[in-house]
């Protein structure tokens, strides 16, 4: 086994276990705590959603604008 493998394997069971210690870590939390956690990570995907939106107008009215200039 090389040294590359074994640094893919140890950096695995970190990842890992910092995961399970995670898990279990937000299962001990008190409920209000937990909805918390939950109303900012929505928060969070909704704020990323709304940037995607915004990218993707941007994009496709620059596509346009570059399509009319190519046509006249």
């Amino acid at each position: 086994m090389n040294r590359r493998n074994k640094q893919t394997g140890i950096w695995a069971l970190i990842g890992l276990g910092t995961a399970a210690a995670a898990y279990f870590g937000y299962r001990a939390l008190p409920a209000d705590t937990k909805k918390n956690i939950g109303n900012k990570v929505q928060g969070a995907g909704q704020s990323i959603a709304d940037k995607a939106r915004e990218l993707e107008s941007l994009v496709k009215k620059n596509a346009k604008k570059k399509e009319q200039a190519i046509t006249s």
